[in-house]
């Protein structure tokens, strides 16, 4: 039964384990003998790769792509312990069907560094396995892009912002741990690295941007216009054009 929208992170825990005993795997064979043990391996657990270039805040930018990473963080864990994969595979396999799965294993993966029962650090290997995955497959990928021309915008933890002709490579597709194109932008803009604009292909307008500023209070974001991330500043913009040389960017289409 599906009783709730969202699951926390200790009910996806528990989720997560009645899905292993499913596949005769119990999750806390799994655990670390000590708490001191885990937190020691949760301390390590390097940070995961987030930013835009600051060379291109405030600069409009043309022909940006989004790939992203399905289910990175898991599909690292069960690259790292196979006997973990049917369970994760099959979450996986469901989470379009019933969503709950989705988070089962977003929330799963973060819990297993939880300070909080029945973990307590425990399992803390596993989030570190996952997100080293993660990181490795982000960076090869950058690389790739990179090495194809492309120019590399940013990242956002298992996914990578991108400007040029749509990228196609090793690893594309569907399945767990694959990527793809989620995102196409007509124009893309960014304030700061958790804080940016962009127009899709389809001419919708979105704003990304972690917290609230004060035009929250007055619009819901699905009302709000390119360049209203920046009311409270200058508007002093530029645009890189295809060969490369900034002009000024006076808001008009382009």
């Amino acid at each position: 039964k599906f009783e709730s929208k969202e699951y926390s992170g200790r009910v996806s825990y528990y989720k997560f384990e009645q899905v292993c005993k499913k596949f005769g795997v119990n999750l806390e064979d799994f655990m670390l003998s000590s708490r001191e043990e885990g937190l020691k391996v949760k301390e390590q657990i390097p940070k995961p790769i987030i930013g835009i270039r600051p060379e291109l805040f405030r600069i409009t930018l043309e022909n940006v792509h989004h790939l992203d990473i399905h289910s990175a963080h898991m599909a690292g864990v069960a690259k790292a312990f196979p006997e973990l994969r049917p369970a994760i595979q099959y979450c996986y396999d469901y989470r379009k069907k019933h969503p709950i799965y989705k988070d089962i294993l977003t929330h799963s993966w973060g819990y297993f560094q939880s300070r909080f029962s029945p973990v307590y650090y425990r399992l803390s290997h596993l989030s570190k396995a996952g997100l080293e995955n993660v990181i490795r497959e982000v960076n090869r990928l950058s690389n790739e892009l990179e090495k194809t021309g492309h120019m590399v915008i940013g990242h956002n933890t298992d996914g990578i912002w991108y400007m040029g002709e749509v990228y196609h490579g090793e690893n594309e597709g569907k399945n767990l741990g694959q990527w793809e194109n989620d995102y196409h932008c007509i124009k893309f803009r960014a304030k700061s690295p958790g804080c940016y604009e962009y127009i899709d292909d389809k001419g919708k307008y979105n704003p990304v941007l972690r917290g609230r500023i004060a035009l929250d209070e007055e619009k819901p974001r699905d009302q709000w216009q390119w360049g209203d991330i920046f009311t409270s500043e200058k508007q002093n913009f530029y645009k890189l054009t295809a060969n490369g040389l900034l002009v000024p960017d006076w808001g008009v289409d382009f």
